[in-house]
């Protein structure tokens, strides 16, 4: 490949909470998109949930859902986006998906790249 097929990038945010972005392109297994948050009042993993906010809880609680572990992509929200596409386009409305959303995804991987060549943290906005 033209690329590491494993990159992670570690997130700290202005508030302290911490986040971790990973891709594996190399690993040889079936298609997974796992799901996982960490926090001070629960954990999610996927569809599972631990949380103070079910008293007596002893083990995880299921929410019932599609999860995305499929390459059969007919219940992704493909359509939704599309069709949310289309609405603005109609409507001469702004999506929140628009183009300062898009330079701020880009800042992000350009400051993972930049931390990975220095070796180095990177502070956005990028100078």
């Amino acid at each position: 490949m033209e690329y590491d097929g494993l990159e992670v990038a570690l997130v700290k945010f202005d508030n302290g909470a911490v986040g971790k972005i990973s891709v594996n392109a190399e690993c040889i297994m079936p298609y997974r998109f796992p799901l996982r948050i960490f926090g001070n009042l629960g954990t999610v993993m996927d569809n599972h949930v631990w949380s103070h906010m079910y008293p007596g809880q002893t083990d995880w609680v299921e929410l019932p859902t599609i999860l995305p572990d499929s390459s059969n992509v007919a219940h992704h929200p493909f359509q939704a986006e599309i069709d949310h596409l289309v609405e603005c386009v109609r409507s001469g409305r702004e999506s929140h998906c628009n183009l300062d959303d898009a330079i701020k995804t880009h800042e992000i991987a350009f400051a993972a790249l930049r931390s990975q060549q220095t070796g180095q943290p990177v502070r956005l906005p990028l100078t």
